[in-house]
């Protein structure tokens, strides 16, 4: 169990055990002189293969990096083997991110050397300890390392131990792949090779788990290391803390490293995917892990993976919040204009009712004194002495003139006539022709319904007949009000009537919001889609607001009663008033339509950025 790592090397140390490899280190005083012509200055670092030194080169002057074979001229065939073979390996490489080999031999001890650039800034775990990385420049050395190690790969040659410790960093901070000794050479295909592949080596922090199985190894395993170096350079530390191959295996067991929890979506998920458990499903080279990291660089979403629809609308989001800021700024905008232009529509509503209902109110009033102006003239006609002078006369032919004076002296009177009990007119204006008189009106409702009223007890104290359309030559629509005409006995004489046009009183009547229209709709003029009808009150709808369908339409009513009458005033907005509903409606329906625009925005732009 480890308790700790090891303040110069970083190495894991148990309990109360020091660093024997630090301890092993050679002291100053220790140092070799020379190694070939290379005067030495200091030692650098130690590693399980050998020791590095920095040098002087006289020619060209600069400092180097000298790598010796460790136990010098003791080392064994197979060390002295791996050693020439990393310093061929990487003296026959070019490329700007692996350290550069200027020249190897053998002193006259026998001690093998390489002589290679000099990194400034130490190794990658020693520039984390003095500075601190930023994310995006953590990538950016990672798509570096990404490239060499693809460089090697086309060149068959797998690292197997890519690692902080296996990366230096120059003056110019960028980074070079080093310690090609443990490398494979895919190309060969000789026992050897199949013996190197089953060999266990690396380092087990970022060992793949193909490579701690001893199994065959890909550029798969390099891509996985590559992650695993991304992982800790992000999190702070690498995704297995294991010290052994057994602590290793009994981790990857668990199932995935911990999630990176806050982090950019992409970032997360090129990382995740290069650390996948099953070489096939990493990215297939190096180059494609590079590309995935410049694309998050870019705020690009990644290509080389398939994320699902949420992954890809939130790649959108992230790296398209300029575009998602405008539209959620426009879309609340827009939201906030409805809201109110709901608001004022609603007011506007509001305020047309109660202006309807006050017309209403205004309507009826206006119809009841109308009612009993004409409910008037049928009384004075049935009080009149002539009226009782001609009905004892019946059936003869009485004198007109008398009738036409009373209603040219009353403006609203369409007609008025005398019926006796009978039902046979007798009197009449205007003036009819002599058919009329012939004919028995007992079935009318105006005549019936005056001697039903009066036994009921009249209201205004005359009849008002339910609207009809006269037979006459002038096709009206009529109100008729018709009044018993009793004589001294009490006997009655006949019935007194006195008609209404509703055309007539649509010029008469002294109320400017209203108009009356055949056969039975008054139209209030200064009401929005408005109609009013006069009708009996058996017919007329039972409270003052309710709903009303009306063909496919439904209709806003109120209704108000004419006092002491038969009659209500029903007015409907054709276009309800429940405006504030439909203006609601349309404002979902709005948004919702931004809201299918932005997620088809969205949508197509992730496609765009994830053809595959």
């Amino acid at each position: 169990m480890t308790q700790g790592v090891c303040a110069q090397c970083a190495r894991p140390l148990l309990r109360d055990t020091p660093c024997f490899a630090c301890a092993a280190r050679p002291s100053d005083l220790d140092l070799p002189e020379q190694i070939g012509p290379y005067p030495i200055l200091r030692e650098i670092g130690t590693g399980g293969m050998g020791s590095v030194y920095a040098g002087l080169q006289h020619c060209p002057s600069r400092q180097v990096a000298i790598k010796v074979i460790k136990d010098g001229v003791f080392a064994d065939a197979g060390l002295r083997q791996r050693f020439v073979s990393e310093r061929e390996i990487a003296g026959a490489f070019e490329h700007p991110n692996i350290i550069r080999v200027y020249d190897a031999g053998e002193d006259a001890d026998g001690q093998l050397y390489y002589v290679m650039e000099l990194a400034s800034r130490g190794t990658l775990r020693d520039f984390l300890r003095s500075e601190t990385m930023p994310i995006r420049d953590a990538v950016r050395l990672v798509v570096e390392v990404t490239l060499a190690v693809d460089y090697a790969h086309q060149r068959g040659v797998l690292h197997r131990d890519l690692k902080p410790d296996n990366i230096l960093i120059g003056e110019d901070k960028r980074a070079r792949v080093t310690d090609f000794g443990v490398a494979h050479v895919l190309a060969a295909a000789s026992g050897n090779d199949t013996e190197c592949e089953r060999t266990l080596v690396g380092s087990y922090p970022y060992m793949a788990p193909e490579q701690a199985g001893a199994r065959e190894l890909s550029p798969a395993a390099d891509v996985y290391s590559l992650g695993a170096i991304l992982y800790e350079l992000v999190h702070g530390a690498p995704p297995y803390a294991a010290s052994s191959r057994a602590e290793l295996l009994h981790a990857l067991e668990q199932g995935p490293p911990a999630a990176l929890r806050g982090l950019d979506y992409d970032l997360e998920a090129v990382i995740m995917r290069a650390l996948a458990h099953n070489p096939s499903e990493r990215y297939a080279s190096a180059a494609e892990l590079a590309e995935d990291l410049r694309r998050t660089l870019g705020r690009r979403a990644p290509v080389a993976r398939s994320p699902s629809l949420r992954g890809r609308l939130v790649s959108a989001l992230v790296h398209h919040a300029a575009w998602f800021s405008i539209l959620v700024a426009a879309l609340s905008i827009s939201a906030l204009l409805m809201f109110a232009l709901n608001q004022a529509m609603l007011r506007a509503s509001l305020r047309e009712h109660a202006h309807l209902r006050q017309q209403t109110q205004r309507t009826a009033s206006a119809m009841e004194n109308i009612f009993k102006y004409v409910a008037g003239v049928s009384r004075q006609l049935a009080e009149d002495p002539r009226t009782r002078e001609v009905l004892t006369r019946a059936p003869e032919r009485a004198d007109e003139a008398w009738l036409e004076r009373i209603a040219k002296n009353n403006d609203l009177v369409h007609s008025v006539f005398l019926l006796t009990t009978a039902g046979a007119p007798v009197a009449h204006y205007p003036h009819e022709t002599e058919s009329y008189f012939q004919l028995q009106l007992q079935r009318r409702v105006y005549f019936r319904g005056a001697n039903i009223a009066e036994q009921q007890g009249l209201r205004l104290g005359v009849f008002v007949s339910p609207l009809f359309t006269s037979r006459g030559r002038d096709g009206l629509t009529k109100l008729a009000f018709s009044t018993p005409v009793y004589g001294p006995d009490r006997q009655q004489l006949g019935v007194a009537v006195a008609t209404v046009a509703l055309e007539k009183l649509a010029h008469e009547v002294e109320h400017p919001a209203l108009t009356l229209v055949a056969p039975r709709e008054i139209e209030l003029s200064d009401a929005r889609a408005t109609s009013v009808e006069l009708v009996r009150v058996e017919h007329a709808p039972t409270g003052e607001l309710r709903l009303q369908p009306a063909s496919a339409e439904a209709r806003q009513l109120y209704v108000a009663n004419v006092a002491r009458t038969d009659y209500a005033v029903v007015a409907s907005l054709r276009e309800p008033a429940l405006g504030a509903v439909r203006y609601g409606l349309m404002t979902g329906v709005m948004a919702l339509v931004c809201l299918c625009v932005l997620a088809l925005f969205l949508f197509r732009r992730a496609r765009a950025h994830h053809p595959h």
